[in-house]
């Protein structure tokens, strides 16, 4: 949502983030995928095919309320601000800042102990 909204201020910036954003997902998605089918599994061990569903329906609401909240608090910031958050953005992933091993290392060790 971020990048979505960054890309909509500068159309330079928009390609630095398309490529820094497709690098981010490279270097991450696996892992990503990784830990929402570990979560799947978890939550749908023992739960009805109703119980699933609705366990997928509220984390799919809560997601899109995590993102309704990210759109607002962007949105009132003025502009020079949003910009210089852009760019900070986009070089942070780009330079693999934000990968999550890099930014959650002591949670995805635990994390991927628990869950093996």
């Amino acid at each position: 949502m971020l990048a979505e909204r960054c890309a909509g201020l500068d159309p330079e910036l928009a390609r630095d983030l398309d490529a820094a954003l497709a690098g981010w997902r490279w270097r991450n998605d696996g892992l990503v995928a990784d830990v929402e089918r570990r979560m799947w599994a978890t939550v749908a061990a023992g739960a009805s095919p109703a119980e699933l569903e609705a366990a997928r329906s509220s984390f799919a609401r809560t997601l899109e309320g995590i993102a309704a909240e990210l759109a607002d608090w962007f949105r009132r910031w003025p502009a020079d601000r949003q910009t210089a958050f852009c760019g900070r953005l986009a070089g942070r992933l780009a330079l693999g800042e934000d990968d999550l091993e890099r930014r959650y290392p002591a949670e995805l060790r635990r994390w991927q102990g628990a869950t093996r």
